[in-house]
């Protein structure tokens, strides 16, 4: 049963629509089919980014404590040329922190997506 889960949902990749996310995950988490909810935020961008780039990441995270469920949050510039590398790095190293807390994960439904 659901009811009794928890539901840890792990964001990655850029904050541009941070917001429009945030508005879908509210809503399914007012139906309170799951125990408990929380989010993890794996942001990160590459060092070489434009200083205006840079600038509207770190303006999106102020938003991010609009999030109730906020578990989480790292950010992390990186040197990564390949950004199909990038993607699968920061999924594994979301997945990683899970692991190496102390969770119990056996009643954990884990979403992996995007903000």
């Amino acid at each position: 049963m659901i009811k009794n889960k928890k539901l840890i949902i792990c964001l990655t990749g850029e904050p541009r629509s941070f917001h429009k996310g945030l508005l879908s995950r509210e809503k399914i988490i007012s139906k309170k089919i799951f125990k408990n909810v929380e989010s993890r935020y794996h942001i990160s961008f590459i060092k070489e980014s434009k200083r205006k780039e840079v600038s509207k990441i770190m303006k999106a995270i102020k938003s991010f404590s609009k999030d109730s469920s906020l578990k989480n949050l790292r950010i992390e510039k990186n040197s990564c040329d390949n950004i199909w590398l990038n993607l699968l790095k920061q999924k594994l190293l979301i997945l990683e922190d899970l692991k190496n807390e102390d969770n119990n994960l056996e009643n954990s439904i884990i979403l992996l997506t995007r903000t």
